[in-house]
């Protein structure tokens, strides 16, 4: 890698390891409602016709004349931010001889600022959308998950689901999208990313065409501790899906928030974890379990498949699980084992475009640069200690459970 060039909000990561270039281009604001509806209709808008090129049939003729330029929209949430992020590829100059990349970003940007909003396109969206989000809660392990977070992060940004709601889609007129919109483009933070063989020359069309910097506060904040509740619906599948959740009391701004990582692959990430060897492997109680970490949210999940008749044994080994790493004792093997595939995964992210121009991204956000030498380091670091001081922070926020009917 070389000739990277980096200023305030806009990165280019000159690379010859991928035949195309890739771009992402992120718009960020606070994460709260009707906001995340009205940028999931947006999202849904900017890929599919915009008043250039207003017709479906149009947009693909000049995404092929872009040697196949691919993009797609998607929206996220990082804690106390949303983002709605234009990613888009296309072949790299040194292969298409032409310099057709100033083209595409002229493409990119039509896309972005002005997408056909008409009552038959916001029609379209709308309906495209909402049957998503249906198919998203018909999934007992995502409903499961959603609910939970609805529930242990109540009024916090946790409990806004970064897709949307129905309900407020439905409800959204015309006028409030364009509003909106021009709002957005006005007002939103830009983050914006590059990897490829990629001109220096194209870095200052870039930067002045995204020119917000960083203003938001800080994306990251940890749920408060609150009194546990235990919630439960019945649906008619088969298996029962359970989602744990607990405050890590830190966020990823903490500077031992390594350990979190770790302690997480310990408990439910590795094959071999705790919770996936002892009840899954030894007792056979449960049919997948694993746990996860929401980052800038303070949180650590754990989610499980099983027979509802088992819940309150697996609730119960879940916690010894957590009990054991407090009191030290866990193996040194499998202690290791954690910290060897936390590496090995950061060490995998420069052969992933999609995952390096997310911990590129996340590093901004944290006001650090992503150093692969810094991250290895700080595994390295993590000892036993700091394991067992982690897991006596976590504290039980709730439970969320979707009962088959068996």
């Amino acid at each position: 890698m070389s000739n990277n060039i980096k200023l305030n909000n806009v990165e280019i990561l000159t690379n010859d390891k991928f035949k195309d270039v890739h771009f992402s281009i992120r718009f960020m604001c606070e994460n709260k409602e009707p906001d995340v509806s009205i940028r999931n209709l947006l999202a849904y808008l900017m890929t599919d016709r915009n008043e250039k090129y207003p017709t479906k049939q149009s947009m693909n003729l000049k995404t092929d004349d872009l040697f196949a330029l691919s993009f797609d929209v998607k929206t996220s949430s990082y804690g106390k931010i949303h983002v709605l992020e234009m990613k888009f590829t296309t072949l790299s100059e040194r292969y298409s001889k032409e310099r057709h990349l100033e083209e595409a970003l002229s493409f990119i940007e039509s896309c972005l600022r002005t997408p056909l909003i008409n009552e038959e396109t916001v029609l379209e969206a709308k309906q495209n959308i909402k049957s998503n989000l249906l198919r998203i809660y018909d999934k007992p392990s995502t409903l499961a998950a959603l609910n939970a977070l609805a529930l242990g992060g109540k009024d916090e940004p946790l409990s806004i689901f970064s897709q949307g709601q129905k309900e407020i889609i439905e409800k959204i007129t015309i006028d409030e999208l364009k509003q909106y919109h021009q709002k957005m483009l006005k007002n939103d933070d830009v983050y914006v990313i590059g990897i490829g063989n990629i001109d220096p020359r194209y870095y200052d069309l870039i930067k002045s065409t995204y020119t917000k910097s960083k203003t938001l506060p800080n994306a990251s904040y940890y749920v408060s501790e609150k009194a546990f509740q235990m919630k439960k619906i019945s649906r008619k599948v088969k298996q029962t899906s359970l989602v744990s959740l607990y405050t890590l009391g830190k966020n990823n701004t903490d500077p031992n928030y390594m350990s979190y990582r770790v302690l997480s692959y310990l408990l439910g990430t590795l094959p071999n974890s705790l919770l996936f060897t002892e009840i899954r492997e030894k007792r056979n109680l449960c049919y997948s379990i694993y746990s996860n970490l929401m980052h800038y949210d303070g949180v650590l999940s754990i989610h499980t498949g099983i027979s509802k008749k088992q819940q309150d044994l697996v609730l119960e080994l879940i916690e010894e699980q957590i009990e054991l790493i407090r009191n030290d004792k866990f193996s040194e093997s499998l202690f290791n084992s954690a910290k060897a595939l936390l590496k090995n995964n950061y060490i995998a992210i420069e052969d992933d475009v999609s995952s390096w121009m997310n911990i590129a991204f996340s590093a901004w956000l944290l006001d650090k640069t992503f150093d692969l030498h810094n991250y290895v380091k700080e595994i390295d670091n993590v000892d036993r200690k700091s394991i067992v001081e982690a897991a006596k922070t976590i504290k039980k926020l709730c439970t969320y459970t979707v009962t088959g009917q068996e």
